[in-house]
């Protein structure tokens, strides 16, 4: 898949997933990165575009491909971890930031942090 066939599949996503109120985004890693969540009150999706990621879960580690939408179940507990620049799309409907501190805030609470 060429960036402009990319940039259309993203942009499809997009307008299939923001009315069913999910946010999405493009995120990048610049080094190696690792996140722990205890799990999110909706599914959470995610697309690798490019680069190395594992998420484990409910006992497993899943390896997801290239293109490939992965979903995380709604309260799930779970490690993602990222390799050196790795790029995804990420699809999610929580109320969700990042502190300059770099703990993640979700509805008001601390949910995860990078190492």
């Amino acid at each position: 898949m060429n960036q402009s066939e990319l940039k259309l599949g993203l942009e499809k996503l997009k307008q299939d997933w923001e009315p069913k109120g999910f946010k999405c985004e493009i995120y990048q890693t610049n080094s190696v990165e690792s996140w722990s969540n205890p799990g999110h009150k909706t599914d959470e999706f995610i697309i690798l575009i490019e680069g190395e990621m594992d998420i484990y879960f409910q006992g497993q580690t899943y390896y997801p491909a290239i293109g490939e939408i992965f979903k995380i179940p709604a309260k799930v507990p779970h490690e993602t971890r990222y390799g050196n620049s790795t790029c995804l799309y990420w699809i999610y409907a929580f109320n969700w930031q990042w502190h300059e501190d770099g703990v993640g805030i979700e509805e008001g609470k601390i949910k995860i942090s990078r190492s």
